[in-house]
């Protein structure tokens, strides 16, 4: 489990493009133009390259888009990314935990 927000995605950027280009070789420009944005690049700059919502966080279980999630490591929605917890669904889980254990009462 751990905090994420878009930095955080534009950071793995170039990460995941590196790999993904290893099976597409045609996209080296698209790499070097995430290369060229440095270390802590702007999550605005990697979308236009990427695309758009590239770096969004939104939340796997009410859908919204958010500025930080958590994400849950040990799980993966169909098509792939990890689960995404907005805070106010992270809220609610715990709430539901507690209420199942008998210390929270909605």
């Amino acid at each position: 489990m751990r905090y994420v927000n878009r930095q955080t995605y534009a950071r793995e950027a170039i990460k995941w493009f590196d790999q993904f280009t290893r099976l597409e070789p045609w996209n080296r420009d698209r790499q070097q133009r995430l290369r060229d944005l440095g270390p802590e690049p702007k999550p605005e700059d990697v979308d236009k390259i990427m695309g758009a919502l590239w770096t969004s966080v939104q939340c796997s279980e009410c859908g919204e888009h958010v500025e930080q999630g958590v994400e849950l490591d040990t799980c993966d929605t169909e098509d792939g990314k990890p689960v995404v917890l907005c805070g106010a669904c992270v809220d609610e889980a715990f709430c539901l935990n507690r209420m199942r254990r008998g210390k929270c009462h909605g």
